[in-house]
């Protein structure tokens, strides 16, 4: 199966309704939470996280269904990414302008699906304190959004 895989930019504003893009982001997750259980920071725990010493994001790995559309940003041509839930699409932001005309291309009159991966948000972290406490600690800077579309097979 061929895939296209990108950014999503524009994800720290807010979208069309005056929401922050963030804050939709960690509303939707918040609330998928207890589906994903034991899959969260990969399935780690903190005593592994700690002997592998690694840092590592609450949803890392985790696939979420997008949808790619047309649309303007400050008056010019963009790809809109969104979010799907249920019936309900969020805005996210927009593939990245230098590589609209390469992804165009790639899915033109073919069927393709869209999958989102965040980065960041909550992450666990090895912190070391006194140089001998080593312990795992919880950072939660912004998310950020990876996208892949893969064209269906026929």
């Amino acid at each position: 199966m061929k895939s296209f895989k990108t950014k999503v930019v524009g994800i720290t504003r807010e979208d069309e309704h005056g929401r922050n893009t963030q804050d939709s982001i960690s509303l939707f997750l918040n609330n998928k939470k207890s589906y994903m259980g034991e899959n969260l920071y990969k399935g780690l725990t903190n005593t592994e996280i700690l002997e592998k010493n690694i840092h590592v994001s609450e949803y890392d790995g985790m696939k979420f269904n997008g949808l790619l559309e047309q649309g303007t940003f400050k008056n010019k041509p963009v790809l809109n990414v969104y979010l799907l839930d249920e019936n309900k699409k969020t805005l996210l932001g927009y593939i990245p302008k230098r590589t609209v005309d390469s992804l165009n291309d790639f899915i033109a009159d073919q069927k393709y699906t869209v999958t989102l991966e965040f980065v960041g948000g909550n992450t666990k972290t090895v912190t070391w304190e006194n140089f001998d406490d080593d312990k795992v600690v919880i950072k939660s800077p912004i998310y950020k959004c990876n996208v892949t579309i893969e064209l269906e097979d026929e």
